[in-house]
């Protein structure tokens, strides 16, 4: 039996109606309705600067170490340390161990004051983005003997618990993390913020919600997908062919 069309006085056809999307509520794959509110994405964005500024005012090398050379002209050109150029040289092509150990422990110094300010920034960042999460936690403990039967560890700090929940037993996969991700930037954020800090406010919960063990000699806020903020400390870094020595084709001194 064919569908019985509907028509305006005017014998116009009424469009069928779909029903609007809930902005409010995200509903997982497993059928779980998460309850959303909207968070300030101003509040966000100022404390990620903010935290910034406090790690530099504290004299922590979040910024890219340098080192000098001489030109064949005789002058004296500063430019940043990468991986490419921690080991120096002197004029006659000899290894400059003096030089070349100074390079290597500033250059970790700053990847490891990078890493804490990033740390920094996912841990309130999350803080902040969980706030566009209302629901609530079991009231028992039911799920966390359930996780342990399995020899699952649960953590005992409430917010750790709770972000333990949310990924283990609310999202379960990345996929419906960031769905409920973008879902919560759209109603916080109606049109007022562009797509380049959507992505980076995405990355920044992806990232505190499951931290990643960095690989050994990772350059911090390099790999593939990051969001914006990874990209501008990789582009600090540099990663151009060659080092400054080689290009300028004088020994540092």
């Amino acid at each position: 039996m064919s569908k019985k069309r509907q028509f305006r006085r005017d014998n116009a056809p009424v469009k069928d109606e779909v029903a609007p999307v809930e902005r409010d509520l995200f509903v997982t794959p497993s059928g779980i309705e998460v309850p959303l509110r909207p968070i300030s994405l101003q509040d966000l964005f100022e404390a990620q600067r903010n935290i910034e500024a406090h790690f530099r005012e504290q004299g922590e090398p979040i910024d890219v170490p340098t080192y000098t050379v001489t030109t064949v002209a005789g002058d004296v050109e500063e430019h940043p340390l990468t991986e490419k150029n921690l080991d120096a040289k002197n004029k006659d092509g000899s290894p400059n161990e003096e030089e070349t150990e100074r390079r290597h422990e500033e250059w970790r110094a700053h990847l490891a004051a990078v890493e804490r300010m990033e740390g920094e920034k996912a841990r309130v960042g999350r803080e902040i983005i969980l706030e566009g999460i209302a629901l609530e936690m079991p009231a028992d403990d039911e799920w966390v003997e359930r996780q342990r039967r399995r020899y699952i560890q649960v953590p005992d700090d409430p917010e750790e618990r709770r972000i333990h929940y949310l990924d283990r037993i609310v999202f379960r996969s990345v996929t419906s993390i960031n769905e409920c991700i973008v879902q919560i930037l759209e109603l916080s954020a109606q049109g007022m913020v562009t797509e380049e800090e959507l992505a980076a406010v995405g990355d920044l919960f992806r990232r505190s919600l499951q931290p990643q063990p960095r690989q050994p000699g990772e350059q911090v806020g390099a790999a593939e997908g990051a969001g914006d903020q990874g990209r501008q400390v990789a582009q600090q870094h540099g990663d151009d062919a060659g080092s400054d020595d080689e290009r300028v084709g004088v020994a540092s001194e």
